[in-house]
């Protein structure tokens, strides 16, 4: 079956006088965390929260787009003494391709008014700062993922390409997986756990080894303070991907029992 390049607008908008069939380069982009600017700390994690759900909109199509892993770059910054504060004017882009190698940086900013989200999305150049383009998302803070789903439809008119709905899009091979993951990361960043957890099992039953799968799942048992749940499925993360780019991000999130800290056994212990 032919795929449907859900987020294609994206890699266009990236050589404007063209279609993406004359491109001969893979376009590199930076998604730098959106500004959370409802004036409400309960959205703050939707600062990192949308650029991990247009991450996860684009990750079927890594053949045709590359996106800097947010987790790897940051460990660069922390080895420089730097954070993401740093690059929010375009005085700093110069050095934030430099570091990311990218070539494109996507930006933008969320309101909340009236039980609805406002998402703004910027996409720049990162050697000119030249804005390529602007989009805008509103609708209810219900369902968060088609709030995103609606930026990439604009990006999609943009380019006079047809889309679908995310719930008919043959996204990739595994469309159901897709669906379920992306499903997940909506409910997840909504505060809405239970159903978080419900669509990253879907995704795992299917694809017991699914490393993004794994990873959220523990995310969300743990940010829904179910820590003896989070700690598990950290551990068979750890297990079952040990050569995953997050598993120091994950190693991290171990308790180490004090016991075991006494006895100098620090290492990371993964039982069946």
């Amino acid at each position: 079956m032919r795929k449907f390049i859900f987020m294609i607008g994206v890699l266009a908008l990236l050589i404007p006088t063209q279609g993406l069939a004359d491109s001969k380069e893979k376009p590199v982009i930076v998604i730098i965390p959106f500004e959370n600017a409802t004036g409400k700390e309960a959205y703050e994690s939707l600062s990192t929260g949308l650029p991990d759900l247009l991450t996860a909109f684009l990750s079927p199509y890594d053949e045709r787009v590359t996106i800097i892993d947010r987790g790897l770059l940051e460990s660069v910054f922390s080895e420089k003494s730097l954070s993401w504060e740093g690059f929010t004017s375009e005085k700093s882009w110069t050095q934030l391709g430099q570091l990311s190698q990218a070539d494109y940086i996507l930006r933008g900013s969320v309101l909340f008014s009236d039980n609805k989200f406002t998402i703004n999305a910027s996409l720049y150049e990162l050697e000119s700062t030249q804005l390529l383009k602007a989009f805008e998302s509103y609708g209810s803070s219900k369902n968060l993922s088609h709030l995103v789903q609606k930026i990439t439809v604009q990006l999609a008119e943009y380019l006079k390409t047809d889309i679908k709905l995310i719930e008919d899009l043959p996204i990739d091979d595994n469309p159901e997986k897709s669906f379920n993951f992306i499903s997940g990361v909506g409910y997840y960043y909504n505060g809405q756990f239970e159903l978080a957890l419900t669509y990253f099992m879907k995704v795992l039953e299917s694809h017991p080894d699914d490393e993004l799968a794994q990873y959220w799942l523990a995310k969300t048992f743990q940010e829904a303070g179910m820590v003896d749940h989070a700690q598990l499925e950290f551990r068979v993360f750890l297990k079952k991907h040990p050569k995953s780019e997050k598993f120091s991000e994950v190693k991290g999130y171990l308790i180490i029992p004090k016991e075991e800290k006494e006895k100098g056994h620090e290492e990371v212990k993964v039982t069946d």
